[in-house]
């Protein structure tokens, strides 16, 4: 299964016209996050640092599967109908069988939170 995950990551577009949007931009993105997440954990040492870096990964995972770009850069039906956020979560349910119940919860709570919803964001976290 990461056999056919991997390619579709390097691969994949970050979006359709926003941001990263070309060949290789999700991967672009996600690594940029990844600094990110390393900068803040290096100024917030309390921080869960392997979450952070899990959740750069994860958060757009599901662009994978909503956009179509072997010919023309569009959003596949699934991709129009569904959305990115409930794509990666159900990707990261067939690769999250190592994780623990409550590190999937938060890999889960940051790529249906990441558009900043109110509806998903939590009133304190246990």
């Amino acid at each position: 299964m990461v056999e056919e995950l991997a390619p579709a990551l390097m691969n994949a577009p970050a979006a359709k016209s926003n941001h990263h949007a070309y060949l290789g931009g999700l991967l672009e993105h996600v690594l940029s996050l990844i600094g990110l997440a390393e900068r803040v954990c290096a100024h917030y040492p309390k921080l869960d640092r392997d979450l952070l870096v899990a959740a750069a990964v994860v958060h757009d995972i599901g662009k994978v599967t909503e956009l179509c770009y072997e010919t023309v850069l569009g959003y596949a039906r699934r991709g129009t109908l569904v959305g990115h956020c409930v794509l990666g979560v159900e990707i990261l349910s067939r690769y999250s069988g190592m994780l623990d119940q409550a590190t999937r919860e938060h890999l889960e709570h940051f790529i249906v939170s990441h558009h900043g919803q109110t509806e998903w964001e939590p009133s304190s976290f246990p």
